[in-house]
């Protein structure tokens, strides 16, 4: 496994918290289900977001309280709790992978990826292909 890997399957999980919440809070009650949970409506939709500017990671209190006020079965509330756990778990990683790379004094290898990552979000075959480029570069590297 890659050092990258860790990067890609902590932005996999995300997206499933993400899209968990987006399926599960009832169109028009978002307003109504951050204040339940104890967060702004913008807070929430900074949970909800794909783009890297703007997407977050609940803490694990947070996952906590938005399952239980989910309406959702208990086997997706257990969900959303363990995406957003693995999602956290695998952006650590992916920051002392980084970090390793640095004191083994292997940041050519860091740089070499950060501009095939740049160059695919510029010039991706496909707009899922930048989209994504870009937000693993962006959420993950600055």
């Amino acid at each position: 496994m890659n050092w990258l890997a860790p990067t890609w399957i902590a932005e996999i999980h995300r997206e499933v918290f993400s899209a968990l919440l987006k399926s599960w809070i009832p169109h028009g009650q978002r307003g109504e289900f951050a204040r339940r949970v104890g967060v702004t409506r913008e807070y929430l939709s900074y949970l909800c977001a794909v783009e890297s500017d703007t997407q977050r990671l609940p803490s694990e209190d947070l996952a906590r309280r938005i399952a239980d006020n989910l309406p959702a079965p208990l086997e997706i509330r257990q969900s959303v709790i363990e995406n957003a756990e693995l999602a956290r778990a695998y952006k650590a990683q992916t920051f002392y992978a980084a970090r390793s790379f640095l004191h083994q004094r292997r940041v050519n290898e860091l740089i070499a990826w950060l501009n095939e990552s740049h160059h695919r979000a510029t010039f991706g075959a496909s707009a899922e292909e930048t989209s994504r480029a870009d937000t693993l570069t962006h959420c993950y590297f600055g």
